[in-house]
């Protein structure tokens, strides 16, 4: 029988004990973008950028946007599209002149003469509530009581007076749009 010998490998030497854990490990190691080339939006990975990128709406079919949206006096209301960035007051009154056909000034009026009506409800001699019931949000003015809190710092009991506050209620029409 001939003795057959099995080749063993050869140790590294060069590379320290640390760098060879470091290129076993499974951690995403982070690397460091040149300055020339553009950084990502902080996505950290390729699940993370799938759910922020847009859907393709159009390979659905209409059958399928014609049987989720709800009917309201026997026809078939639009589906509304989920606006997924903030928008800024002058964003909010471009969008709101292209869907009614309105000009600037006259929305603008309109948001002003509104924010106006709001004050005046809830204001001292005023109503104290006022709704809109197409946006689906309440103002109230409330009167919080005296009470007693404690320092976060010291622990010691702190004595909070009594105040007139606003308060902004959700209504059951937008609940039902967001759920």
């Amino acid at each position: 029988m001939a003795k057959t010998t099995v080749p063993t490998k050869a140790k590294d030497t060069s590379r320290s004990t640390r760098a060879r854990v470091r290129k076993t490990s499974t951690k995403p190691r982070l690397v460091k973008a040149s300055p020339t080339k553009p950084t990502p939006n902080k996505v950290s990975s390729a699940k993370a950028a799938m759910k922020e990128a847009p859907k393709d709406v159009s390979k659905q079919g209409s059958k399928a946007v014609k049987k989720a949206a709800p009917k309201a006096n026997g026809q078939a209301v639009a589906r509304l599209k989920a606006i997924r960035m903030k928008q800024t007051k002058s964003q909010i009154m471009q969008t709101i002149t292209e869907e009614t056909g309105l000009p600037r000034k006259d929305v603008a009026k309109v948001m002003e003469t509104l924010a106006t009506l709001a004050k005046r409800h809830v204001m001292k001699r005023g109503s104290g509530e006022f709704s809109i019931p197409e946006l689906g949000v309440k103002v109230r003015r409330v009167q919080r009581k005296a009470r007693m809190a404690r320092n976060p710092m010291t622990g010691e009991p702190v004595r909070v007076p009594a105040k007139t506050a606003v308060k902004a209620t959700v209504l059951k029409a937008l609940k039902d749009a967001v759920l």
